[in-house]
């Protein structure tokens, strides 16, 4: 079954939502901002990983 990532991105962490394709959470949580520990979580949680997406926000 395809899975979805959703990305939540801070200099430090980032949080990080895997979605399945019912729309059911299948993981939440966070990861240091470093590429392989973000690469390592998603092999991890979402082998199955069809999209990513990523949240970006601006602070005024």
């Amino acid at each position: 079954m395809e899975q979805y990532v959703a990305l939540d991105v801070s200099l430090k962490e980032i949080s990080v939502c895997v979605i399945d394709a019912g729309g059911g959470v299948v993981f939440e949580g966070k990861v240091a901002a470093e590429p392989a520990a973000l690469i390592g979580l998603i092999r991890t949680r979402a082998p199955q990983l069809a999209k990513v997406g990523l949240l970006i926000c601006t602070e005024n």
